[in-house]
């Protein structure tokens, strides 16, 4: 990865107005056989970044954008996707934050609107938690329309900056980019990376999982635990052979609704 001290993305989403909205809470995405271990040692650890080349926490602001891996249909609960939610506190304590997928960065994938010699630095926007909402106010107008990945509440790109915001234009064309090939909504979900663990205990505020885990019939042993410190369990409903963009919408739905229900939109 290569490093750069270039600061002209952070100090033009800096000059942007700031919206005196809250902190969005984080999610993190597992499949739910990883979920069951970090729910039972009750912390999520670093783990080894080849883009960064460090050990580091990857969670997302405001929106459920990573997507588990495989592209085939889910058959059992094990390969189910689960979300932590975790209280906006957390973001003080993110050692880097980016405005997109940094994995798609490193994987050239934003190529077309990203010319090599950006590197990914060029886009922090970590030395002010406040940026993240500064730079969804510019781009989206409204918190909903971002947590939705709604780009289509995106303006054209050269009324958003000068020509000159040579990084926000690439970014905003990126953000706002429709074609069938184009990278998916990640593209303008804000990153958090974090170099130590994250304490469900002290941090999480709910976890979503698939329904026959917890109802009324079932409470899966190793999810009570977190009632204890007043995180809640909320489910989505698992159809065996559905395709994973099924339950990232089901997600993505239950995300909302708890939002709504704490008054965040």
């Amino acid at each position: 990865m290569k490093n750069s001290k270039r600061r002209y993305f952070q100090q033009w989403v800096a000059k942007q107005p700031a919206p005196g909205w809250k902190q969005l809470p984080l999610t993190h995405i597992s499949k739910c056989v990883t979920a069951q271990d970090i729910l039972v040692e009750n912390k999520i650890e670093p783990q080894k970044c080849k883009v960064f080349d460090e050990l580091l926490v990857y969670l997302f602001y405001g929106r459920a954008a990573y997507r588990v891996a495989g592209d085939g249909a889910i058959k059992l609960e094990a390969a189910c996707p689960v979300c932590f939610v975790f209280n906006s506190d957390l973001l003080a304590q993110a050692v880097k934050i980016y405005p997109f997928d940094t994995g798609a960065f490193d994987a050239r994938m934003y190529k077309p609107f990203l010319p090599d010699e950006m590197a990914i630095d060029d886009f922090s926007i970590s030395d002010d938690v406040e940026l993240a909402n500064q730079l969804i106010q510019k781009v989206f107008g409204k918190l909903e329309s971002y947590i939705s990945g709604d780009a289509s509440k995106i303006g054209p790109p050269d009324t958003l900056c000068e020509p000159g915001d040579l990084h926000a234009r690439s970014y905003l064309e990126l953000a706002s980019s429709k074609g069938r090939n184009e990278p998916d909504d990640r593209v303008c979900s804000i990153e958090a990376l974090f170099d130590k663990p994250i304490e469900l205990d002290k941090h999480l505020h709910a976890v979503i999982v698939p329904h026959t885990l917890w109802n009324d019939a079932t409470k899966t042993a190793w999810l009570s635990g977190i009632e204890k410190f007043g995180a809640e369990i909320l489910t989505y409903e698992f159809i065996p052979g559905r395709l994973p963009e099924y339950y990232q919408s089901q997600i993505e739905a239950e995300l909302k609704s708890f939002f709504r229900s704490r008054s965040i939109i």
